[in-house]
């Protein structure tokens, strides 16, 4: 794969060749399907790229392996660089959504203001996102989903299911519970406000595809509202 990117979050805007960051050396096959620079804090944090996708056989970014017993499984990954010490891009953690017999597919990735990352695709089958306990269950059909973890740490804090709904696009609004956007096949638009408390999203509304409307396929958000 060869995505060349325009990263305006670090100083230097660099341009990015993904050949060469991200190139994966495993046994099996990857797809990144989207990617967001968070810029860093002038402290604990450098400057660092999350990128979303999907992969099957083994995964490997030295210095990190993720291995797959079949099918296709979710992976997301964070990149760093200090641009002080001229080092290039660092895979830095990797997180896996692992299915054992069916498949995980992240579609699209996002990040709040509170420094959680936000993935949304499609599964079937069960997925497992291998901390806390969290999982979700397919009855066997394709389904949709939203899960999220924080950016700097890398590790996943939730996941949730989206019925009706197969997401291809995800924005995320301000503040401390921000409503989280979804677009895809089987809404214009659906709407999720994050409760910060109790780490969970509730439903808050949905407007239907307008007729002769396919899938959409992206989705975006400007303040005031909109």
């Amino acid at each position: 794969m060869l995505l060349s990117l325009l990263c305006g979050a670090l100083a230097s805007a660099q341009i990015l060749d993904w050949e060469a960051a991200i190139g994966e050396v495993g046994s099996g096959q990857s797809t990144f399907t989207s990617v967001v620079a968070r810029p860093g804090n002038g402290g604990t944090q450098p400057p660092a790229a999350l990128a979303a996708g999907f992969f099957d056989g083994d995964f490997a970014i030295v210095p990190n392996t993720l291995n797959n017993p079949g099918g296709v499984d979710g992976v997301v990954a964070r990149f760093e660089i200090d641009p002080a010490a001229g080092t290039g891009w660092d895979a830095v953690w990797l997180l896996q959504i692992l299915s054992t017999n069916g498949e995980s597919r992240i579609r699209d990735l996002a990040v709040d203001q509170n420094g959680r990352f936000f993935v949304t695709g499609t599964y079937n089958d069960d997925i497992d996102f291998g901390s806390g306990g969290i999982s979700l269950q397919s009855p066997g059909a394709v389904s949709g989903f939203v899960a999220w973890g924080d950016a700097d740490a890398g590790n996943w804090l939730g996941a949730f299911d989206t019925p009706g709904l197969l997401p291809e696009s995800i924005a995320v609004g301000e503040g401390p519970d921000p409503d989280i956007y979804l677009t895809g096949d089987g809404a214009l638009a659906r709407c999720y406000q994050f409760d910060n408390n109790t780490n969970t999203l509730n439903f808050k509304w949905a407007e239907l595809t307008p007729t002769g409307i396919g899938i959409l396929t992206d989705i975006a958000l400007f303040s005031a509202p909109g």
